[in-house]
């Protein structure tokens, strides 16, 4: 077994925790990790820059443990098919093997899947937006901070958005599924935001973040008397159809720049998932919510004056 600390190591992320046992190395790009449960396949996206580690640590993450609860017990042999599954590559930064920084796996479940809107979902949006996260996954990779591949069934929901700092060395890079504020994202925080030692971003809504505790997916050290806290006391208590109004509320405080109409934007777009249930994946009520929410998207771009077509020339 190597040492606590790695400067280079692959973490799966699972739905459940899995005891790890071993892996097989199947292709270049493809390998094989051996749980005492079953076998997880995962894909690398640059294989030639991966050290494998003895031992790959899971992560436990509640809610996608709690979408495909409906999924448990299912027999599976390509994990990939029926599940969510991150694998990410590392460079030069230390953390513990089985202690990841705050809530890393969160965001990476995040960031970046091509495959993160629903498919069979015949809307112009969608394919859009399918776009964008090409181009913010390829942005990021070359940034040489993270190489991640994600895999996620057809019928999941979007991730939600998420923005984080991982850590105060690399404070200034802030994660998100838009290309457009990994690098600007920090001037909003400076101005709008008390940070201490991190952010972060994720499922606005009652039932996916304690705000009393700050747990669970919820925010981190975020001053109670900035506009953002109180964005988020909004939302808490207001999460059934006050999307627009609570947007509407947020603008009043001070005029956006351009990529922070996007941002929250973005945000608008990721909380299509919040009311789902676990029997929802199995029928049409599933596409008729996406219908749905899709329109609250028209409707913020009628506010805030912009247009999702020119989205990627703010980049």
């Amino acid at each position: 077994m190597r040492s606590q600390y790695v400067d280079y190591f692959i973490y799966a992320l699972l739905p459940y925790d899995l005891k790890v046992v071993g892996v097989v190395k199947l292709s270049d790009t493809t390998y094989k990790i051996k749980c005492k449960e079953m076998d997880v396949v995962v894909k690398m996206i640059d294989a030639s820059r991966v050290e494998l580690i003895e031992k790959i640590s899971t992560l436990r993450l509640p809610y996608f443990e709690q979408v495909i609860l409906n999924q448990r017990g299912k027999a599976v042999t390509n994990y990939c098919s029926d599940y969510f599954y991150v694998v990410l590559y590392r460079k030069s930064m230390s953390y513990p093997l089985e202690n990841p920084h705050v809530y890393l796996g969160n965001i990476l479940a995040a960031l970046h899947s091509q495959s993160a809107i629903v498919a069979n979902v015949e809307n112009g949006y969608f394919e859009k937006w399918k776009i964008y996260f090409t181009n913010a996954y390829e942005s990021f990779i070359q940034q040489d901070h993270y190489l991640i591949s994600t895999c996620i069934h057809e019928e999941f929901p979007p991730p939600a958005l998420f923005c984080y700092s991982l850590s105060e060395e690399i404070g200034k890079y802030y994660l998100t599924h838009f290309p457009f504020i990994i690098k600007q994202f920090q001037e909003l925080t400076e101005n709008r935001v008390s940070l201490r030692k991190c952010i972060n971003w994720g499922h606005f809504g009652k039932g996916h973040f304690d705000l009393s505790s700050q747990t669970l997916l919820g925010l981190h050290h975020v001053e109670e008397t900035s506009p953002v806290f109180d964005l988020v006391n909004w939302f808490y208590e207001n999460n059934e159809d006050g999307l627009i109004s609570c947007f509407k509320k947020y603008f009043s405080y001070f005029p956006l720049e351009p990529y922070e109409a996007y941002f929250f934007l973005g945000l608008c777009f990721s909380n299509i998932h919040m009311k789902f249930d676990q029997n929802e994946f199995q029928n049409v009520s599933l596409l008729i919510y996406y219908q749905k929410k899709i329109k609250q998207i028209v409707a913020l771009e009628e506010i805030l004056g912009i247009d999702i077509s020119s989205l990627q020339s703010v980049y």
